[in-house]
């Protein structure tokens, strides 16, 4: 049987998605802004796995406890996160190192693709 955890998540649901994907069978540049825009959003999720991974090998656990999962399909992608409340000497504190974190990658996505004239 599984566990569940406290996570943070985000979900994000790529505006007229549908349509852009019916635009482009016509229209050659929307179909390259689509495919640059997703590939752009996995090689930055790349490079933060790469990152923490990092992060990990060298023992730094303070980066490597910030680690965001992402998860795409379609036209959603969802984020994740531990909610790490370290305790210290019986009382917790919440970080907020997370939150700011995911708040720091929600808004790189959507200013990646508003810039390409798409809502999230």
């Amino acid at each position: 049987m599984s566990t569940y955890q406290n996570k943070l998540v985000a979900f994000i649901d790529i505006l007229g998605f549908s349509n852009l994907v019916k635009e482009s069978e016509t229209n050659d540049s929307k179909a390259q802004m689509l495919l640059s825009s997703l590939k752009d959003i996995e090689s930055f999720i790349k490079r933060e796995e790469e990152l923490y991974q990092f992060s990990e090998d060298v023992g730094n656990n303070t980066v490597s406890k910030l680690k965001v999962n992402y998860t795409q399909f379609s036209d959603s992608i969802i984020l994740s996160t531990d909610i790490v409340v370290p305790e210290i000497d019986g009382l917790k504190f919440h970080n907020i190192n997370n939150i700011m974190n995911m708040c720091s990658l929600l808004s790189y996505l959507q200013a990646r693709f508003l810039n390409e004239g798409v809502l999230l």
